[in-house]
C-alpha cells in the first residue's frame, strides 16, 4: 500500500523547486546572457571603428599570450570581424614574425566591449582565443 507523503516532504519538494528556479534566474542574469536585443549582430563581416579596435585589442592580447616581442611581430592587414551581438565581436586574423614571415599564427578571438572609450584597454575583455592552422 502506498503511503501519503508527509507535509515536510512536500515542503522540501516545493522549497527545492523554488531554490532551483532562483539559481536558474540568477544564472540568466549573468553577463554571459545579459544584453539588449536592439544590439543584435550581423551575418556579414563589419569594417567600422569598433571592428578596428576589436582587431587591435585581440592582436595585442595574442601577442602577449604567445610571448612575442611587439617589435618583432606584426598583425597582418587581412582580417575579418563579425559583430555577433550584445557588444561582442569575433575576429579572424593572423600575426607573423617580422624577421620570419613564414611563421604565421592564425587565430579566432572572441572579444567583448564593456562600454566606455573604444580605445581604452579596460573597455575590452577577451573572452576566448582559438588558434587555427
Amino acid at each position: 500500500m502506498l503511503e501519503k507523503p508527509g507535509p515536510l516532504t512536500l515542503l522540501w519538494a516545493f522549497g527545492g523547486f523554488f531554490l532551483v528556479l532562483f539559481f536558474v534566474f540568477w544564472m540568466l542574469d549573468t553577463e554571459f546572457f545579459r544584453g539588449n536585443p536592439d544590439e543584435g549582430g550581423q551575418e556579414t563581416p563589419v569594417r567600422d571603428e569598433m571592428a578596428v579596435h576589436a582587431h587591435a585589442f585581440c592582436a595585442r592580447y595574442v601577442t602577449q599570450q604567445l610571448r612575442l616581442d611587439s617589435l618583432m611581430s606584426r598583425s597582418l592587414p587581412d582580417y575579418t570581424v563579425w559583430d555577433i551581438g550584445f557588444n561582442r565581436y569575433l575576429v579572424k586574423a593572423a600575426i607573423e614574425r617580422a624577421d620570419d614571415p613564414t611563421q604565421t599564427q592564425r587565430y579566432l578571438c572572441r572579444i567583448l566591449w564593456r562600454g566606455g572609450e573604444s580605445q581604452a584597454p579596460e573597455s575590452w575583455a577577451v573572452q576566448g582565443v582559438e588558434y587555427v592552422r
